[in-house]
């Protein structure tokens, strides 16, 4: 399995949801951050960031 230093300078994009997924602010930062907050988790909210960040941390 590939750790961080793996994936060290590497650009993401997704290539397999183009379709159907709604478009909005963008929210960017760390993929645990991210995955944390999609499974409804808000310790790691101050790690994100762009304009989706701010949108939401105001969501309950």
């Amino acid at each position: 399995m590939l750790g961080e230093s793996g994936m060290h300078g590497l650009t993401h994009r997704r290539v397999d949801t183009a379709a159907g997924v709604p478009a909005g602010p963008t929210l960017g930062g760390p993929i645990a951050a991210l995955l944390l907050t999609i499974a409804g988790r808000t310790a790691t909210l101050p790690e994100l960031s762009g304009p989706g960040a701010a949108l939401i941390s105001t969501r309950p």
